[in-house]
């Protein structure tokens, strides 16, 4: 011998595919961590919104708590069940911030929302229950 060392092939091809496969984890990792990055971001715009029950959803998906994410919806559409004046509690606060924000910032449908409000005669509420 004259002092090579010879590696067999199969050593050689285990090195290159287990480098191949850490790069390819962390890069799949480096996604996932993307996503729910935007998750909170998301989240955070969601909830100045009024629109808490989304943001509780990707809040959950930002933390990985799955199971939160099912009993999260879960209790959503049992709350829906209940009918329409469910909705309208889940929505209400969403509804004001943006009727708001149309009012402010839109003139036209400003307008629309103006004679939307005017032309519908409240004579009595209706309870759902």
């Amino acid at each position: 011998m004259s002092g090579i060392i010879l590696i067999p092939t199969a050593y050689i091809v285990a090195a290159i595919g287990s480098i191949v496969v850490g790069f390819i984890f962390l890069a799949l990792y480096n996604r996932r961590e993307d996503r729910r990055e935007w998750a909170q971001k998301a989240s955070a715009i969601c909830r100045e919104w009024g629109l808490t029950r989304i943001a509780d959803l990707l809040d959950a998906y930002a933390r990985g708590d799955y199971s939160q994410i099912v009993r999260t919806l879960r209790q959503f559409v049992l709350e829906m069940r209940t009918g329409p004046s469910a909705i309208v509690e889940m929505l209400w606060d969403a509804t004001l911030k943006v009727t708001t924000y149309v009012a402010q910032k839109d003139p036209e449908k400003a307008v629309q929302l103006r004679q939307i409000l005017t032309a519908t005669k409240i004579t009595t509420v209706k309870k759902d229950d």
